[in-house]
C-alpha cells in the first residue's frame, strides 16, 4: 500500500513539474517566441541525441532490442529537427524561406512513424548497430538533399496563406499512423507485459496532439503552434523516459540483480568448494598413505616437473625427505643416456595408450639405480594433467639375468669342451690305432722282406702322423688365439698368385676322386695386405673340405674377382654333398661340426673352419657360406684391396723351390684325413 502511494505521489509531482515548465515556456513565448521555439527544439534534440548515444553504448546488455532501435533512430530524427530549428523563421542561419522548416518538421515526423513500424522487426531479431547507423545516415542525407538542393519536396507553408493541404493531410496521416501503432502495441503480448511501453504509448499520444495542433495554425507564431510545441516537448520527455528506462535503468537493474544472484551463487559454490577441499584433503591423506605403502617407487610429474615422490623412491635415492627433488626436472634424476626415451614416452600423441615398461637409470645424490619405469597419463578436469610413473628397482633381477646368462655360457662352454674331447679322442685314437696296426704288420713283413708292403705301411704311418701334426697344430693355434698370442705377419702381396699356386698344387688329392679343379680370374695382380702362410692355410683347409665332401668326378671352382674398388672376393665352390641351412651359423664356431656322430663318413675335429674364420678376420676380411643339401657349397672370402704400397716381395727361383716344398708339406698335412 505504501508503495502505491509513493508511486501516485511521484506521478503527481511529475505532472506538476510538466505544468510548471509549460507555464514558464508560455511566458517565454510571449516575450520572445523565437527563443521559446529554439529552447523547445534544442531540449528535444538533446534528449534524442543523448538517448541514441546511450543506446549504442548499452546495446550488448539491453534485452529490449526494438526500443534500442528506436533510441538510435531518434538520434537521426533529431538531426533533421536541428536543421528545422536553424531554418525556423527569424533564425536566418541557413535560409529565410518559411516553407523549409515546415517541410523538415513533416519529414521528421514521417521518419519517426516509419521507425516505429520498423521497430516491430526487432522484436525477435538482433541489432547490427553498424548497418543501422549507415542506413539511417543515407536516409538523412537523401532527405536533406531533397529539401535543400534538389527541392523536390512538396510545399507545406505559404506566407500569408498558411499551411498547404499537403501539410494538413500529412498531419492527419501521421496522426492516424501513430494511432495504428498504439493499436499494434496494445495487441502485442510482449508490449503489454512491458511497463516502459505504456510510457511509450503516452509519448505517442502527445505526438498525435502535437501533430493535430500543427495541422490547424496559420501563422508560425500562433497559439496552436505554441500548443503543438508544448505537446512535442512533453512527448519528447516521455519518449526519453521510456527509452532511458528500457536501455539503461532496466538493464543495469537486471545486471545488478543478476550480479547479486551470482554473488550468492559464488558464495554457495565457495562453501561447496571449502567442503570439497576438506573431502579432497581427507582422500589425499588416504591415497598418500596407500602410495607410500606401495613396495615400488612412485613419481607424479606435471609436464617434466616432479610434483610428488613417495617414501619408497625417496629412500632408494638415499634422501631424508622428498623436498630436494620436488619441483625439479625429471631429467635431473634420469641418466642422460635415457633422456630421449623419456621425452618420447611423455610426448606420445595417444596418451590413453599404456606403454610397456621401459628400462632406465636414476642418478641422484650419488646413487645409481637400474630401474624399470611404467608411466600412466592422467587427465584432470580441474588443474594440470600429469604423468604417474611407477619405478621398480631391477638391480637384483638384472644381476639374476646376468648370472643366468653366465651359467648358460658356462654350460655351453662345458658342452664345447665335452664335444672337443670326444672329437679329439676319436681323432687321436684313429691315427694311433692305424699307426700301431701298421707297425705290427710291418714287423711281420720285415721277416718276409716284403719291401712293397713295408713301403705301403710306412706311407700309412706317415699320413697318420701328419694327421696328428694337423690336430696338434690346430689345438696349439686355437690356444694361442684364445690367449691373444697368435699374430698375423702381413705385408702387401699379390693374392691372385698365392691362391693360384695353392689351388694348382692339390691335383694329387683331387685326382684321387677324379675331381676337376678349375681356377678362374680376370686379373693377374690384385694386391692385399695379408700373411701368405695364413692365406695358404685358409685356402688349403677349404680345398681339403671341398675334396673331402665333393662327389666323384665333380668340380671345384676357385674364382678371384673384385667386388668393388675396395675389396677382392675369393670364391671356392664345389658340387658336393652340401651343408643344411640350419648348420650355416654353427660350422664356423669352435668345435662346430655338421655331423657330430662318432661313426661319421669323414674325419675332422671341428676346429678347422673356426680357425679359417679367425685367420680371415685377423687380416681384415670376412667369410660367408652359401650351401644347400646335395647342391654343393660355396665359401666366399672378402679381403680389402691395397691401393698404394711401397714394396712387393719378389720371389727368387730358389726361394720359390723352397716354398713349393713347404706347400707340398702343408698340403700333405691339411689333406692328411683324406685316405687314398
Amino acid at each position: 500500500m505504501v508503495k502505491v502511494h509513493v508511486k501516485k505521489d511521484l506521478v503527481g509531482m511529475e505532472a506538476a513539474i510538466i505544468l510548471f515548465v509549460g507555464i514558464v515556456f508560455y511566458f517565454i513565448s510571449k516575450s520572445n517566441y523565437l527563443l521559446f521555439h529554439s529552447l523547445i527544439e534544442i531540449i528535444a534534440i538533446s534528449l534524442s541525441f543523448s538517448i541514441m548515444l546511450i543506446a549504442i553504448g548499452t546495446i550488448k546488455i539491453c534485452n529490449n532490442k526494438y526500443l534500442s532501435y528506436l533510441s538510435i533512430v531518434s538520434g537521426f530524427v533529431s538531426i533533421i529537427d536541428l536543421f528545422h530549428t536553424m531554418t525556423y523563421k527569424g533564425m536566418n542561419i541557413i535560409t529565410s524561406n518559411s516553407d523549409i522548416p515546415i517541410q523538415l518538421s513533416i519529414v521528421a515526423r514521417y521518419y519517426e512513424v516509419l521507425a516505429l513500424v520498423v521497430s516491430f522487426y526487432y522484436l525477435k531479431k538482433k541489432i547490427n548497430v553498424t548497418k543501422i547507423v549507415i542506413y539511417n545516415s543515407i536516409v538523412v542525407l537523401i532527405i536533406l538533399t531533397s529539401i535543400f538542393i534538389v527541392k523536390i519536396f512538396p510545399t507545406c507553408y505559404i506566407e500569408g496563406y498558411g499551411l498547404t493541404k499537403f501539410k494538413i493531410y500529412s498531419g492527419y496521416t501521421i496522426s492516424l499512423m501513430f494511432i495504428l501503432i498504439i493499436f499494434l502495441l496494445n495487441s502485442n503480448v510482449k508490449f503489454k507485459s512491458n511497463k516502459e511501453n505504456k510510457i511509450l504509448i503516452l509519448a505517442i499520444i502527445f505526438k498525435i496532439l502535437s501533430e493535430m495542433s500543427f495541422s490547424f495554425y496559420i501563422g508560425v507564431y500562433d497559439f496552436l503552434n505554441f500548443v503543438g510545441h508544448i505537446m512535442k516537448f512533453v512527448s519528447s520527455y516521455y519518449l526519453y523516459k521510456a527509452l532511458l528506462k528500457s536501455i539503461v535503468t532496466n538493464p543495469y537493474s537486471s545486471l545488478i540483480k543478476n550480479l547479486n544472484l551470482k554473488v550468492l551463487e559464488i558464495e554457495m559454490k565457495n562453501e561447496e568448494l571449502v567442503l570439497a577441499k576438506g573431502n579432497v584433503e581427507k582422500e589425499y591423506s588416504k591415497y598418500k598413505r596407500l602410495i607410500d605403502f606401495l613396495p615400488e617407487g612412485v613419481l607424479i610429474m606435471e609436464d617434466y616437473t616432479i610434483a610428488y615422490a613417495n617414501n619408497k623412491i625417496i629412500s632408494k635415492l638415499g634422501l631424508n625427505d622428498g623436498a630436494s627433488i620436488i619441483n625439479r626436472s625429471i631429467f635431473e634424476l634420469v641418466d642422460s643416456v635415457y633422456k630421449e626415451k623419456i621425452i618420447n614416452r611423455l610426448d606420445i600423441k595417444n596418451k590413453n595408450k599404456i606403454a610397456n615398461p621401459a628400462e632406465g637409470k636414476l642418478c641422484y645424490n650419488g646413487k645409481n639405480l637400474d630401474v624399470e619405469i611404467s608411466t600412466l597419463f592422467v587427465k584432470h578436469e580441474i588443474g594440470e594433467d600429469c604423468f604417474i610413473s611407477v619405478i621398480r628397482d631391477i638391480y637384483d633381477s638384472k644381476r639374476a639375468i646376468e648370472m643366468e646368462y653366465l651359467l648358460l655360457e658356462k654350460e655351453r662352454e662345458d658342452k664345447f669342451k665335452n664335444d672337443f674331447f670326444a672329437n679329439i679322442s676319436h681323432e687321436l685314437r684313429t691315427p694311433i690305432n692305424v699307426i700301431y696296426s701298421a707297425v705290427q704288420l710291418e714287423g711281420m713283413y720285415l721277416g718276409k722282406k716284403d719291401i712293397g708292403s713295408i713301403i705301403n705301411y710306412n706311407s700309412i704311418i706317415k699320413q697318420n702322423c701328419l694327421r696328428l701334426i694337423r690336430i696338434t697344430n690346430n689345438i696349439i693355434d686355437t690356444t694361442k688365439i684364445q690367449s691373444g698370442f697368435f699374430k698375423a705377419k702381413s705385408k702387401n702381396q699379390n693374392i691372385v698368385n698365392i691362391v693360384e699356386e695353392i689351388t694348382m698344387s692339390i691335383t694329387t688329392y683331387s685326382d684321387y676322386k677324379n675331381i676337376h679343379v678349375i681356377f678362374d680370374t680376370e686379373y693377374e695382380e690384385i694386391y692385399v695386405n695379408c700373411d701368405e702362410n695364413l692365406i695358404e692355410r685358409i685356402i688349403l683347409n677349404l680345398l681339403s673340405n671341398s675334396v673331402k665332401y665333393g662327389k666323384q668326378e665333380g668340380n671345384i671352382e676357385v674364382s678371384i674377382y673384385k667386388r668393388n674398388n675396395y675389396s677382392v672376393e675369393i670364391s671356392i665352390k664345389d658340387d658336393g654333398i652340401g651343408i643344411p641351412k640350419e648348420s650355416h651359423n654353427t660350422i664356423f664356431e669352435r668345435f662346430g661340426k655338421v655331423d657330430k656322430s662318432i661313426s661319421r663318413n669323414t674325419e675332422g675335429s671341428g676346429i678347422g673352419l673356426y680357425l679359417v674364420k679367425v685367420l680371415v678376420e685377423m687380416q681384415g676380411g670376412s667369410i660367408s657360406i652359401n650351401s644347400e643339401i646335395n647342391q654343393g657349397t660355396e665359401v666366399l672370402i672378402m679381403l680389402p684391396i691395397v691401393k698404394a704400397f711401397d714394396e712387393i716381395c719378389v720371389t727368387t727361383i730358389d726361394s720359390k723351390f723352397k716354398n713349393n716344398n713347404n706347400v707340398v708339406e702343408k698340403i700333405d698335412i691339411e689333406f692328411s684325413d683324406i685316405y687314398r
